[in-house]
């Protein structure tokens, strides 16, 4: 069984880097180097990272816009922050929202906006950031743009770094990510008050992993490094979808049903997870590359299917995830699967479908979407007999 994502490291390198120099800070330093951004701030959750913004800000009982379709944790860190999420519904051609629903939404008491770049696909932040100005001055108080690249490292709009805007871009690095340190997320910032303040909280609010914590880390890494090899992954494969012994695992750091937090959420990255952070910087731009080259492949291969929508490719997307919108999804994951290939779910929900959000207003396209969509792996090539299957259901 092949994987749906890969981990670009193995065995040799892991215990190379076990016995390397290398440090959190390090990792930050050369993390913001490679993608030209300033004032890095590692975590070891994205959500926390979230988190230490809003509580650093003094941000409370304010309307976080974001959209509806994408990760829950995102929610659920403005929720336990103390704010109310407020979900716009995304489209079909970016899986972003549509910046004439943000003007619909903007109210006195928002106070910050989540783009969340879905996919890889950049969302026009250049007209958000004029939508902003328009209702700070309006409201007269400040509205902050958090701009969510864990999908989108270095994904452009128009040419435009996507990064050039925001008080807050986020960046995480969890397995499913296109570079890993199994563990971990990094911040960075355009403001230096911003950064500061934000410093200053998670530095009296975080506190260093212990050893037992440091251990539970370093097996994870080594037994996630092994058993993602595509020679042994079938293992994985298996314990994953007929046994609930990786469940408990997994519900320790993502549940969509309830509004948690991991046990560990304030701890803050260790020396091991930065050390695999450095290791993957240098394999960034070969695999986007990578990803890129073949997400085009597939664009090229199912544009005139009309029973089979996918996006129309765009070089200045990154690609993190390939989406395609099927009609029949456990259908297709089964004739994948027979033929020894994994298909990804990213996003199989809508958050305002979920529970803990069901007083929100229903999302149409969000809904529909969280049916609906596959996300085909895009480090490997699938075969076009094997497409072709697939094409013609």
């Amino acid at each position: 069984m092949r994987p749906r994502f890969l981990i670009h490291l193995n065995v040799l390198e892991l215990i190379k880097i076990f016995f390397s120099k290398s440090n959190v800070r390090i990792f930050e330093k050369k993390f913001s180097r490679h993608f030209k951004l300033k004032f890095p701030l590692s975590f070891s959750y994205g959500r926390s990272a979230i988190f230490c913004f809003f509580k650093a800000m003094g941000i409370e009982k304010k309307e976080i816009i974001m959209p509806a379709y994408t990760c829950s944790v995102v929610a659920h860190a403005v929720t336990i922050s103390g704010n109310n999420p407020r979900f716009l519904d995304v489209n079909f051609d970016t899986f972003n929202f549509n910046n004439k629903d943000l003007l619909k939404n903007i109210n006195k008491n928002t106070a910050a906006i989540i783009l969340t770049n879905t996919f890889g696909v950049a969302q026009n932040v250049q007209e958000i950031k004029k939508i902003i100005k328009i209702y700070e001055k309006k409201f007269r108080s400040k509205i902050y743009i958090i701009q969510d690249c864990c999908h989108s490292f270095d994904a452009k709009y128009e040419n435009e770094k996507i990064t050039k805007y925001g008080d807050i871009i986020l960046f995480s690095f969890n397995i499913s990510k296109t570079i890993t340190s199994i563990f971990g997320a990094i911040t960075t910032f355009n403001d230096k008050k911003i950064y500061q303040k934000v410093k200053e909280y998670r530095d009296k609010n975080f506190f260093k992993k212990n050893t037992f914590a440091k251990l539970k880390r370093l097996i994870y890494i080594f037994l996630a490094t092994i058993f993602f090899n595509q020679k042994l992954y079938f293992i994985t494969y298996f314990l994953q979808k007929k046994t609930n012994i990786l469940k408990s695992l997994t519900d320790d750091h993502h549940l969509d049903e309830k509004i948690s937090f991991p046990n560990d959420y304030n701890t803050l990255l260790c020396d091991l997870e930065a050390k695999v952070g450095i290791n993957q910087i240098l394999k960034y731009n070969q695999i986007k590359s990578k990803k890129i080259k073949i997400s085009k492949f597939y664009s090229n291969f199912f544009k005139k299917n009309k029973k089979i929508k996918v996006l129309k490719f765009n070089v200045n997307n990154t690609y993190s995830h390939y989406p395609v919108i099927v009609k029949n999804k456990s259908k297709v994951i089964k004739i994948f699967e027979k033929e020894g290939i994994e298909i990804g779910e990213v996003i199989q929900y809508s958050i305002p479908d979920l529970k803990p959000y069901k007083n929100q207003k229903r999302t149409k396209n969000s809904s529909f979407l969280s049916k609906h969509v596959i996300n085909l792996p895009n480090e490997y090539k699938i075969p076009e007999k094997i497409l072709k299957k697939f094409e013609s259901i």
